[in-house]
């Protein structure tokens, strides 16, 4: 019989090589579920139905479940005034442009960017780290994850 010890750290505890190592290693952690759902409930709560999307290649799309004046009553209900997607709704005239495609196509292109910027923030080095240290993870020395 052979009886072996092993030294564990927590990440704060590790080299700052081996805490690069182990943030490249769990570099999808944050996005290896369907990060995407409360963005698409939130869509939907507003009338926009989104089918797909794709942030690399900066593609969405969707439908709206209401008209056009209804969705921007639920934009203005639920969303606050420095949502983007509230400056867009106010910002867009009615009256003036009666296309409903226009309307949807700028709402679509609103959640494309709270999308992508909602990856690329799960993505981050930051929001990696913060993951790690919520969830106290314990590492070997190179940066292995236990």
């Amino acid at each position: 019989m052979r009886t072996t010890e092993t030294t564990i750290y927590k990440f704060t505890e590790l080299p700052e090589e081996a805490q690069q190592k182990a943030v490249e290693k769990l570099f999808d952690i944050n996005v290896n579920y369907e990060w995407w759902d409360t963005t698409l409930d939130d869509a939907a709560t507003i009338g926009l139905k989104i089918e797909t999307f794709d942030t690399e290649r900066h593609d969405i799309t969707g439908d709206l479940m209401y008209d056009p004046a209804r969705v921007k009553q639920l934009v203005m209900e639920h969303h606050g005034k420095v949502c983007d997607t509230y400056k867009y709704v106010m910002g867009f005239d009615m009256r003036t442009n009666v296309d409903n495609h226009d309307f949807e196509y700028g709402l679509l292109q609103e959640y494309l960017s709270m999308l992508r910027r909602e990856f690329e923030y799960q993505t981050s080095e930051e929001a990696i780290i913060e993951t790690i240290l919520a969830n106290e993870y314990e590492f070997y020395i190179d940066g292995e994850l236990i």
